[in-house]
């Protein structure tokens, strides 16, 4: 009888990237709380801790962004761990866990600032971004269902940049008239048959914006002399997953898998107030 050895060059954890993983995460978490109290709340006054109901402010846009962007760090933070050779499952946990929490840290400022609080409207948008990635994973082991962003310069801002952003990097993280999310789902996952017939990359896109928002919700109290004309767009286009792209060219792939958080601008139809619109390439 021939003996053999179990295979120990399989899931064979990599101590030393586990812990470039931990300092990168570590260093993202302090980064972007001191980044976003600097930006965000350095000019406002604080408070003790309390609660805050902000679901019905700015046309939801504020959510999708909470469970886009968990998705999207959920993601980057599970391809890091099996990456470092952790198991698909634990690293599928871990990396949603570690979105969840890292987000939802965020709210802690949002609950000392005198102008919001703790949104707990905030922290279920980032466990359904969560959700959706670890959902996806553990059933098909695919994403076969992308939250992606894009966004344009709008002129809101200029009316309002106190609120709404002064700087070009303020105007891309707090104006969200120019902000669109889209759920990016891959054609070839859902229609087997057709698979050979449609590439794997090439995905629908189903996109949700608002515009005319320069106050959180549509009372004039805080703005008396400004017309509020907010309104919901729901848009529908093609996207590209960059992530299918096959190639060689390990930098290559390793720029796709970065930048796929973005929409692909596409020719787009619009539907708002009741009438369509077409877009040759939208933003």
């Amino acid at each position: 009888m021939r003996n053999t050895l179990p295979d120990t060059t399989q899931n064979q954890v990599n101590g030393t990237r586990v812990c470039i993983i931990g300092g990168v995460c570590a260093a993202a978490q302090i980064g972007t709380l001191l980044t976003i109290n600097n930006v965000w709340y350095k000019n406002h006054p604080r408070s003790s801790f309390h609660l805050f109901n902000d679901n019905h402010q700015w046309l939801y846009m504020d959510k999708l962004g909470h469970a886009t962007t968990a998705y999207q760090v959920g993601q980057a933070s599970m391809n890091a761990l099996k990456w470092a050779g952790v198991k698909k499952n634990q690293s599928v946990i871990y990396g949603s866990a570690f979105s969840f929490l890292y987000l939802t840290s965020i709210e802690i400022l949002d609950g000392h600032s005198a102008e919001w609080g703790f949104s707990t409207g905030d922290v279920l948008a980032n466990g359904l971004g969560s959700l959706l990635l670890a959902t996806q994973e553990l059933i098909w082991s695919e994403q076969r269902i992308l939250l992606k962003f894009s966004t344009h310069l709008t002129p809101f801002a200029e009316m309002r940049p106190s609120v709404l952003g002064s700087s070009v990097s303020q105007r891309i993280l707090k104006d969200y008239n120019g902000q669109t999310y889209w759920l990016s789902c891959g054609l070839s996952s859902f229609f087997k048959s057709s698979k050979n017939k449609i590439p794997n990359w090439l995905t629908l896109a189903i996109g949700y914006s608002g515009t005319g928002m320069l106050t959180g919700s549509n009372s004039s109290s805080e703005l008396p002399n400004v017309s509020d004309a907010r309104q919901a767009q729901w848009l529908l286009s093609l996207d590209i997953d960059l992530s299918k792209i096959r190639t060689k060219n390990k930098l290559l792939k390793t720029v796709f898998k970065t930048v796929n958080f973005v929409k692909i601008p596409m020719p787009t139809v619009e539907l708002s107030n009741g009438s369509l619109s077409g877009h040759w390439f939208y933003f």
